[in-house]
């Protein structure tokens, strides 16, 4: 059997949507291995600019997981908040994130989504 799937999803649009405490959240993810650049695209960086000018809830998780460190379980994701994904594009993982936590820290996670 072959079926179509037609789905028209605008550039930028964020990788994950999480519904959490009746509200919907937007997730963007990247991951940094070599060097502080977090690759994002004008389009992605345009969609968080205005999803924080609307007051949506969004966020941008960057597992920084330098080549030096062999297991990922001993690595941190930063979570920032919409208002700061410009200067993350200028300045990597070099912008202090809005919050830290390690890879495996469901809690870490689910604290910072919630201030979002």
């Amino acid at each position: 059997m072959t079926m179509r799937v037609e789905c028209k999803i605008p550039l930028g649009f964020p990788d994950v949507m999480v519904a959490l405490d009746g509200r919907v959240v937007f997730l963007e993810l990247k991951v940094v291995r070599a060097g502080a650049k977090v690759a994002l695209s004008p389009h992605q960086i345009a969609f968080a600019h205005q999803a924080g000018e609307a007051g949506i809830g969004y966020a941008l998780l960057v597992h920084y997981w330098p080549e030096s460190v062999m297991r990922s379980i001993d690595t941190d994701v930063y979570g920032y908040r919409a208002n700061r994904v410009v200067e993350v594009a200028k300045r990597g993982v070099n912008e202090k994130p809005n919050a830290v936590w390690r890879i495996g820290d469901s809690g870490g996670l689910q604290s910072f989504l919630k201030s979002v």
